[in-house]
This record gives C-alpha cells, structure tokens and sequence, in this order.
C-alpha cells in the first residue's frame, strides 16, 4: 500500500508541474514568438514531453478492474497482485494461500 501510495504521489507531482509549464507556455511563450521565432522549436519540444508526462502520469494512476478471479496459470506467471484488494476478495482461501 505505500509503494502504491509512492507511485501515486510520484505521478500527482509530474502532473502537476506537467500542467503548469504547459499553461505558462501557451499563456506567456506563444506570443512572443513573432519577435523571437528561435523560440518555436524548444517551445514545441517542451510541449511535447510535458504533453507525454501527462499522459504516461494519468495512465501510471488509473487503476486496473478486474473481475476478483483468476487462474492458477496467471498466478504462477505474477500476472496477478495480490497485494491490491480488487484482485483477491473473490479468491477462494486454499488458492490464496497456495499463492
């Protein structure tokens, strides 16, 4: 649960930063650049990976639904974490602990 709450703290953090340089861009930058066009390309490059850490930090948060079962296959192949709630309450207590 702290790994997880780490992970999700990591990625609030990246977002937020992500959308505040994203908002001074396109708020300050952008009309500054009929007077300095050396500008546009490190601009649209910042953009770019500000744009990507928001997406990869809203994926990295969204959580997976599962259906609470699983095979015993995917459990020896650590497809699943049974450390997370959603994915064990409908396990039967044998298989759990097998795992």
């Amino acid at each position: 649960m702290e790994l997880s709450a780490m992970a999700d703290n990591k990625a609030n953090i990246l977002l937020g930063v992500s959308t505040l340089i994203v908002t001074v861009l396109v708020s300050f930058l952008f009309r500054h650049f009929v007077e300095a066009p050396y500008l546009v390309l490190p601009t649209a490059l910042l953009l770019g990976v500000c744009l990507l850490t928001i997406v990869m930090a809203i994926l990295a948060t969204k959580p997976k639904v599962s259906k609470g079962t699983f095979t015993t296959e995917q459990i020896s192949r650590r497809e699943v974490n049974l450390l997370f709630f959603g994915n064990f309450y409908k396990m039967d207590l044998p298989v759990y602990e097998w795992d």
